[in-house]
């Protein structure tokens, strides 16, 4: 398990040093793992991959070119390796032009509560009228004279 941390380690050290322009000198970095015996040396390429070469306690090696990753984020796959991390995509936003989390990792569309009734009446002691406006759940209102 630490030399998977080590050679994440390595790998990550080695990516930022990559970045640097080709002209500078190749970069490397490298790890021993006391528990196997085995140092794990990478070596920046100039065409942005990287070369990664194990050596055993017994002095044998084994070598693999890793290519240039495509910009963006990566996590792990499980592996030991690297995977693009892709988000999930927002559903389109409901009618207030939001979106709210589903509570499983995703997004669902906000729909506001719809607003209750409202009304306000006020009386006319001359003619003894009352004159009442209603708010419906659609918006408009309703005016009622008795």
């Amino acid at each position: 398990m630490n030399a998977q941390y080590l050679l994440t380690i390595s790998l990550i050290a080695t990516s930022l040093l990559a970045i640097e322009p080709a002209s500078a000198a190749a970069a490397s970095a490298s790890s021993y793992d006391p528990s196997t015996g085995r140092t794990t040396t990478s070596t920046a390429n100039p065409d942005g991959s990287h070369t990664v070469t194990v050596t055993d306690a017994n002095g044998n090696s084994s070598s693999t070119v890793r290519g240039k990753r495509a910009p963006g984020i990566y996590v792990g796959d499980g592996n030991g390796g690297y995977k693009r991390y892709d988000p999930p995509a927002k559903p389109p936003a409901g009618p207030t032009g939001i979106s709210v989390g589903d509570g499983n990792g995703g997004w669902k569309p906000y729909n506001p509560p719809p607003k209750l009734p409202a009304s306000a009446s006020s009386f006319d002691p001359e003619t003894g009228r009352t004159t009442t406006s209603t708010r419906n759940a659609d918006g408009s209102h309703t005016v009622t004279v008795r």
